[in-house]
């Protein structure tokens, strides 16, 4: 299949997307959603990056004044997550690095999943005189970050689904919607094969439930440092144009990786200092 390269004004109009929004995570997916649906007149579905099992890389407390702290986690797959955290007003920039060192000791090379009680005990036998900021550290890793690493999906130009033929009887377009409400539906319907690098394309029958028959979906990876983080993908009939569709969802893999690095180094480079 000879495929329909991108025109101009539409590379033209990702670039200039991507460099005006690309100072959080959240931005990004959702910038890549709305072009992705944008470009294709279908309905885009974006998998927010996952920290999954990767580990921890490093791990920094950076004072920001005098009783908060940017607490950073680089993950080893090219991840950073970053929170801000209270901490007592009598700690200084001195203390956050004495606790940084000792957690980068104790935790560098574990997954949130595979730390023991006795490492952890170990921690707070070190930092004993710091418990209440270790307490809220801990929770924040244990959490707020974790919470982040739940499969999260976003949907862009969902109801350009109203505008296919396929869907005009109601009942189909209800069981249709219904799927696409049901998150763990659509993270499974985003699993892809790793080893993979390109475009995978499932038309019809191939996608797995039942409602979803008269679609195809056409997604790849995209990833970190050549680390796999998450999928992107655009949803539609089977009579989409995929010429069009697969060239849309490689340039804007490529994009989306490229973005994401960018954003991951530009947070090391600002408040990481190995």
């Amino acid at each position: 299949m000879q495929k329909e390269e991108l025109s101009f004004d539409e590379e033209d109009l990702i670039q200039r997307e991507y460099r005006s929004k690309i100072d959080d995570v959240g931005q990004v997916i959702h910038v890549t959603g709305q072009l992705l649906s944008q470009l294709t007149s279908y309905t885009a579905v974006v998998q927010k990056p996952k920290i999954g099992f990767s580990s921890f890389k490093n791990i920094q407390l950076l004072e920001m004044d005098k009783q908060r702290a940017m607490l950073v986690a680089v993950m080893d797959n090219g991840i950073v997550q970053h929170r801000m955290i209270e901490v007592p007003g009598s700690i200084t920039g001195n203390d956050l690095a004495a606790i940084s060192a000792v957690l980068n000791a104790k935790l560098s090379g574990f997954t949130m999943e595979s730390i023991k009680n006795t490492l952890i005990k170990e921690i707070y036998i070190e930092l004993a005189h710091y418990r209440r900021t270790i307490d809220l550290v801990l929770d924040v890793l244990r959490y707020s970050l974790a919470s982040d690493n739940d499969d999260k999906i976003y949907l862009g130009g969902l109801f350009n689904i109203l505008n296919q033929p396929e869907f005009q009887n109601v009942e189909k377009l209800k069981t249709l919607m219904g799927l696409l409400e049901q998150e763990d539906l659509l993270s499974n319907l985003m699993v892809a094969d790793p080893s993979n690098s390109g475009v995978t394309v499932r038309i019809g029958g191939e996608i797995s439930y039942q409602g979803m028959q008269d679609c195809s979906m056409v997604m790849a990876i995209y990833g970190v440092k050549g680390q796999p983080i998450g999928s992107l993908g655009v949803l539609g009939p089977t009579r989409m144009d995929y010429s069009k569709v697969i060239s849309v969802v490689e340039y804007m893999t490529r994009k989306l990786s490229f973005a994401l690095e960018n954003l991951f180094k530009g947070l090391v480079d600002k408040e990481v200092k190995f």
